[in-house]
């Protein structure tokens, strides 16, 4: 009996450590068919996904929910992501989440002031779901 209990407390111990390595990651673009593939690549991967439409929206989820990496798109209405970025870049709280920015191969302009603005890695569109999971495991680490 008391070797019961042992895998039983062993067995939560495991499950609690697991879930404490699910990273979130907050996508944020306009685009609602390419979030959707996102999500369901990252979700079957076993990260945890958020979403936003835009910029603005993107603050107010990051106010209720933090993330461990945004993805976010340059080109969006409302508030682009070369605004959002220097908004989550000028906030203290949100300054430290590492941001992958999203743009068009023809538009090498926004990645060097995305650069400037602190964006920490580049991914061109088109692009393949597998390209944004190997992005997140080399960042992570896993």
């Amino acid at each position: 009996m008391g070797n019961a209990g042992q895998l039983q407390i062993v067995g939560l111990f495991i499950e609690e450590s697991e879930n404490n390595m699910r990273k979130t990651v907050l996508i944020v673009d306009d685009d609602s068919s390419l979030r959707r593939m996102m999500q369901t690549a990252l979700a079957m991967e076993g990260y945890t996904v958020i979403m936003a439409g835009h910029g603005r929206q993107a603050l107010h989820l990051l106010m209720k929910q933090p993330a461990d990496i945004i993805v976010m798109d340059i080109d969006m209405p409302e508030m682009d992501g070369l605004e959002t970025l220097q908004k989550l870049k000028a906030n203290p709280v949100t300054s430290p989440i590492p941001i992958i920015m999203l743009t068009a191969a023809d538009r090498a302009n926004d990645v060097i002031r995305s650069i400037e603005a602190g964006a920490e890695l580049h991914l061109i569109k088109p692009f393949s779901p597998f390209a944004l999971l190997d992005l997140l495991k080399s960042y992570f680490k896993e």
